[in-house]
């Protein structure tokens, strides 16, 4: 943890999307991180992700969701153990590089979620078709021009890394993530609806979500390698 050194990171894992479908569906992500520690205490991140998401549920739905996202934030981080251990650390500073660090982000998710039946694996739902557009200010009122492939919403990633020295420049990480985001659109179901493509104004998951409904948020756990460039 120098300060003003820059830490570049890549790990792989799993993920899980919490929404309206309840049951676990893991799939795979990878990630990429920056870090640059301005104290030994406080250091800014920006994340980088690519992978799949999956949910499904058969009681009421009947489903299994799919989505294929990328997502970028920025933020910052806190070294837990060196506020937790700061005297233990100056006494016994070999100890100083394993380190548990918690980490708030801001950022975007691009995104396409397709709901699938359990039973023969046809669409029931999806977020991004022919007749999807962008929104207005209001989150209501389509414009540009209809087709859109990706959805994008705000995302806000809080995780916990564990960090431990494989060298004086290499580094072993373990990653625990939680991402909560803005839309009830991330397993293409929204809220208590079971509807389809087969039902009357059913299946397009488009515009605003209806009032009330709750956020979806997907989760990770990750390892990784991160490289601290020399000074």
């Amino acid at each position: 943890m120098e300060t003003h050194t820059l830490q570049v990171g890549v790990a792989v894992g799993v993920t899980q999307l919490f929404g309206d479908l309840s049951s676990p569906d893991l799939k795979p992500a990878v990630g990429v991180t920056l870090t640059y520690p301005i104290s030994r205490t406080f250091g800014f991140q920006l994340l980088g992700d690519l992978g799949t998401l999956g949910a499904q549920q058969q009681a009421f739905y009947n489903t299994q969701a799919q989505t294929r996202f990328t997502q970028a934030s920025i933020g910052a981080s806190v070294n837990l153990s060196e506020l937790i251990n700061r005297k233990t650390r100056q006494q016994r500073p070999e100890q100083a590089r394993n380190h548990l660090s918690v980490y708030l982000t801001y950022g975007l998710i691009f995104f396409n979620a397709t709901a699938y039946s359990l039973s023969d694996g046809s669409v029931q739902r999806l977020t991004n078709g022919p007749g999807s557009h962008r929104t207005a200010s209001d989150n209501y009122t389509a414009k540009g021009v209809a087709g859109v492939t990706q959805t994008h919403e705000v995302v806000v990633p809080l995780g916990l890394r564990y960090c431990a020295p494989l060298s004086r420049s290499l580094s072993l990480t373990v990653d625990l993530r939680y991402n909560v985001v803005h839309t009830d659109k991330l397993d293409a179901t929204f809220d208590h609806d079971n509807s389809t493509i087969k039902t009357l104004n059913g299946g397009d998951i488009f515009g605003p979500i209806p009032s009330g409904n709750s956020l979806d948020a997907w989760g990770a756990l990750s390892v990784g390698l991160a490289y601290r460039l020399q000074k």
